[in-house]
């Protein structure tokens, strides 16, 4: 079977990423995850390299809470984060407060 060359790239740098780790084995890696097309394609290439190393991955999401139904949403997350063989879950519900900054500075400061 033929990765897809797109796969292929993100499996490399994941790997690569994967192999800096000193002693990676027994070592867990957390991977943010949007619940986006590119933040699960990430996810899923984790796991599959992970694999191999013995290395743990955690599927961590934040919930901002800046929109309506983002709790819904970040529970499909976690689901979608499980779905694609994870170790772990973890999601977070975070609190923005502007303060004078705008809401994306705000939201990554919460983070």
């Amino acid at each position: 079977m033929t990765l897809d060359p797109a796969v292929a790239a993100v499996r490399l740098a994941v790997r690569r990423g994967l192999d800096e780790i000193s002693d990676p084995e027994g070592r867990t890696v957390f991977v943010a995850c949007s619940g986006g097309a590119a933040s699960r394609a990430l996810l899923a290439a984790t796991v599959c390299e992970a694999r191999r190393l013995a290395v743990r991955v955690v599927g961590a999401t934040v919930d901002h809470g800046l929109q309506e139904g983002s709790a819904a949403h970040a529970d499909r997350v976690v689901a979608q984060m499980a779905g694609l063989g994870v170790d772990e879950t973890a999601a977070a519900r975070v609190r923005v407060e502007a303060a004078g900054l705008g809401m994306e500075a705000a939201a990554r400061d919460a983070r």
